[in-house]
């Protein structure tokens, strides 16, 4: 599975690592400040699952225009945007509907993928500084991506 996620975008594994460490930091934090643990709670841990749908789908979209050498490029990036802007609203839309979860705490939620795509570089740094990540493994990398999209 991990390989699959690798396969997608070399980034994503360390951004969805991110993105469940925020959560865990998020609902320990919120179990021990907040008085109304549920709501918000519920509200945290729907933005953070949008977002790890959100990191996943823009990995997809990117890999779809940079390998994908077709002509409507700019199309495909802007289905994206929309699906995932539409994905947004309805998960905001049952939050308040449903009354299941705060919406402040799901967008404070949204934003780590902001944070983890701010972080993941910090990661990939460190990475390297072990031999993990070689230029050589990453060039081998992009050729197996095209030599799959090309089959």
């Amino acid at each position: 599975m991990l390989k699959r996620i690798r396969d997608i975008n070399e980034a994503l594994p360390g951004m969805l690592l991110i993105e469940c460490m925020y959560l865990a930091i998020g609902e320990i934090i919120i179990f021990a400040v907040i008085p109304e643990k549920r709501m918000c709670a519920v509200g945290l841990l729907a933005g953070v699952i949008y977002a790890m749908f959100s990191s996943i789908h823009l990995s997809l979209t990117i890999r779809k225009v940079v390998y994908g050498g077709g002509h409507r490029t700019q199309m495909t990036l802007v289905l994206g945007y929309m699906v995932r802007f539409l994905v947004m609203i309805c998960v905001l839309a049952l939050l308040f509907i449903l009354k299941a979860g705060d919406l402040l705490c799901a967008v404070i939620g949204m934003f780590s993928m902001k944070i983890a795509a701010y972080m993941c570089p910090v990661l990939n740094r460190r990475k390297s500084t072990k031999g993990e990540n070689s230029p050589d493994a990453i060039d081998q990398a992009d050729k197996n991506i095209i030599e799959k999209e090309s089959e």
